[in-house]
């Protein structure tokens, strides 16, 4: 009975929590699918501020009437 307290005991990082302010077990919290999803939410982070910064350049090049330079350095 011991050997399996012992066994829960180590299988929980000491100092984190869930969101639940339960203690986070290794198995289940972490590893390699939250990295995973941490990655694919920068990458589309990165993707969308380049197609803000693109419109922005066209808008300032075609209706501000600033030149291709002026409009990225604006940007």
């Amino acid at each position: 009975m011991e050997d399996g307290a012992a066994a829960r005991e180590a299988e929980r990082w000491e100092g984190y929590v869930d969101w639940r302010n339960r203690p986070a077990v290794r198995g289940r919290h972490g590893g390699m699918l939250a990295a995973s999803f941490v990655l694919v939410v920068e990458v589309l982070e990165n993707l969308a501020f380049l197609a803000n910064a693109s419109n922005l350049v066209t808008y300032l090049m075609n209706f501000m009437h600033y030149s291709p330079s002026q409009s990225a350095t604006t940007m």
